[in-house]
């Protein structure tokens, strides 16, 4: 038969309890710090010069109606 007669009284099980409570804490603390730095403006400032790096690259190979180049969509 089991030492222990129910699972919850085990020292084992609350520790992993306690563990798993722990780690739950930590990763809401770390979204919650990841999902505020989402919101600040530098990320929108890397979305803007991204989209200005996408220009330059699309000016650079030929305008939207030149038949030899393809769009992002098309391949």
């Amino acid at each position: 038969m089991s030492a222990f007669l129910k699972l919850e009284d085990s020292p084992m099980f609350q520790k992993q309890i306690w563990s798993l409570e722990h780690m739950a804490d930590d990763l809401k603390n770390r979204c919650q710090i990841l999902y505020k730095g989402s919101k600040r403006a530098a990320l929108g400032e890397a979305y803007n010069g991204d989209n200005s790096f996408a220009d330059s690259l699309e000016a650079f190979g030929g305008a939207k109606d030149d038949p030899y180049s393809l769009s992002i969509g098309e391949y």
